[in-house]
């Protein structure tokens, strides 16, 4: 999956405000798969883009611990 398209589709919905907290919501994905799967000529379904959001998510916070400091290598 490319992440580059999934993260600006993502950053594109939270900007029109189809989002619940750290969520998108069903409107959200239903504007971010078919666009994806179109961008990409690919035919993922929804439960592998919200693995997707859920491994970023992730990533993400290890990132933003990381660049805090928070091992001390800093």
């Amino acid at each position: 999956m490319s992440c580059i398209f999934f993260c600006g589709l993502c950053i594109k919905q939270i900007e029109l405000e189809n989002h619940l907290n750290i969520y998108i919501n069903e409107e959200g994905w239903d504007n971010i798969i078919p666009e994806f799967n179109a961008l990409c000529n690919v035919k993922y379904k929804y439960i592998q883009f919200k693995n997707k959001w859920d491994q970023l998510k992730e990533e993400y916070k290890l990132w933003r611990d990381l660049k805090r400091g928070s091992i001390g290598l800093g």
